[in-house]
């Protein structure tokens, strides 16, 4: 498994419902600070993900 992959041996990777709740904490308390939050990596390319990352702020 490559270690940029955004899947875990669990198989889930980046598309956990505990992650994805992580990221719009983030988002959330980073909008309230006036501050910008970015996402790089394969997370950031997959044309799945992005449309789910963007909705989460």
């Amino acid at each position: 498994m490559s270690p940029t992959s955004t899947t875990t041996l669990t198989g889930h990777g980046v598309w956990q419902s505990a992650l994805l709740t992580l990221v719009a904490k983030v988002c959330s308390d980073a909008a309230a600070a006036g501050r910008p939050v970015g996402v790089c990596g394969e997370a950031a390319a997959d044309p799945l993900l992005a449309p789910v990352l963007a909705g989460r702020g």
